[in-house]
């Protein structure tokens, strides 16, 4: 109640009609009055349907983020004989990536991506710190332009001090290929069973399959219960609020539903271990040792 009345300004008065209102009307249950009676439009789907993940912390987290600052910026893109020459950054108030924050020298990246498929008509992807899980950049591009997702998502990925790139590959191979294309080879490689010949072989790009998606989703289960401030997108987090178990037990969005960030969310995570866990430090070589007078730039581009 403590936390209620100071988030939403609530006097003695007001406390006691929810006490009340909890007792009588929803038979003492704190989560019917959430639903029957939510404080926001987020609070009514706490409840609804039958919710993969902890919607109650999720809502909290939410409301916490409500006065959350963030920059919105685009890349504008310097591309010439089929090549990005260079590339600049550019606040916009409708800028298609927020960034939470800024990549830090020596820091290892990681972005999954989801690109419109099947019902969908967003790409998105996520970008974490690899030495914490946090998420640090989500980018939403609105239509089907997938040379422009694949452009910013290069310039993207050498902003993040040349992350390693996840993108999922259900729908398509033109983002990956396009990228090595592009000359962007730190990408995400997938073992493949090869049916005609004994062992494996390296695939690019992440695949969604009944075997991986359970699992994915369940580290994100996980994230959600244990470490949730690791996340800062209110726009992922509303997805999850509707991210619910259909008539067969499958997780997926509630129709009418978007799930694509919930999903670049969890590629993301699940390639994590294709990436340092660790910070990589300027070294300083020994000049009477080896005969230089320079830094050794680790980590960066």
């Amino acid at each position: 109640e403590l936390e209620i009345a100071k988030l939403y300004n609530l006097d003695l008065e007001q406390l006691a009609w929810r006490r009340w209102c909890i007792a009588t009307n929803c038979n003492n249950d704190i989560d019917t009055f959430r639903q029957e009676y939510p404080a926001n439009p987020d609070e009514a789907f706490i409840l609804s349907g039958n919710p993969v993940f902890n919607n109650q912390l999720i809502f909290k987290r939410i409301a916490e983020l409500k006065d959350v600052i963030f920059d919105r910026i685009d890349f504008v893109i310097n591309y010439l004989n089929e090549k990005i020459q260079s590339w600049k950054i550019v606040n916009s108030d409708d800028g298609i990536i927020r960034i939470f924050e800024h990549p830090i020298k020596g820091h290892p990246y990681v972005i999954g991506g989801d690109t419109a498929g099947e019902g969908s008509d967003r790409f998105t992807a996520h970008v974490i710190d690899n030495t914490n899980g946090k998420t640090v950049a989500v980018l939403t591009l609105e239509g089907s332009d997938e040379t422009h997702y694949t452009r910013t998502i290069y310039c993207l990925g050498k902003y993040y001090n040349n992350a390693l790139i996840g993108i999922e590959v259900n729908f398509g191979t033109y983002v990956i290929k396009e990228l090595l294309r592009l000359g962007y080879t730190n990408q995400y490689r997938r073992e493949k069973e090869d049916t005609l010949a004994e062992g494996t072989y390296a695939k690019f790009g992440w695949k969604t399959t009944p075997i991986t998606r359970p699992n994915i989703i369940a580290v994100l289960k996980d994230i959600i219960n244990t470490s949730l401030d690791s996340i800062m997108d209110v726009i992922t987090l509303r997805e999850c609020l509707k991210f619910i178990k259909n008539d067969q037990g499958r997780p997926e969005a509630q129709q009418g539903e978007h799930d694509d960030h919930v999903m670049s969310w969890a590629i993301s995570h699940a390639i994590r271990g294709q990436q340092s866990y660790m910070i990589i430090e300027e070294v300083v070589i020994d000049e009477e040792d080896d005969g230089f007078d320079s830094f050794i730039n680790f980590g960066r581009r």
